[in-house]
């Protein structure tokens, strides 16, 4: 059975989650992406079908990484801002103490 088709459903799945930033979104797409991708391989060889989906499923999945890695360094400068406020605040608020 062809699964070019399944496979372009959840690169398009995995697309528009890391575009909408819906990081749950992305883990279940990219388990049912690593799951298909284990039949196909019990398979054996793919079609040129599944070839193609396959590497749309590879660019989708390379920019959902991107987009991940992305958030991910936004989110630490924003928790390190965050440290450099409160340790701001708590010499200050020492300081005032006496």
């Amino acid at each position: 059975m062809d699964r070019s088709k399944a496979l372009i459903a959840l690169a398009r799945r995995l697309e528009r989650a890391a575009s909408a930033r819906d990081w749950r979104a992305v883990d279940r797409a990219d388990r049912e992406l690593a799951t298909l991708m284990s039949s196909l391989s019990v398979r054996g060889s793919p079609s040129a079908a599944e070839r193609a989906a396959l590497e749309r499923a590879r660019r989708a999945h390379e920019q959902a990484r991107e987009e991940c890695a992305r958030e991910l360094a936004r989110i630490g400068r924003a928790l390190a801002e965050a440290r450099d406020r409160r340790d701001g605040c708590l010499a200050y608020a020492m300081s005032s103490e006496g």
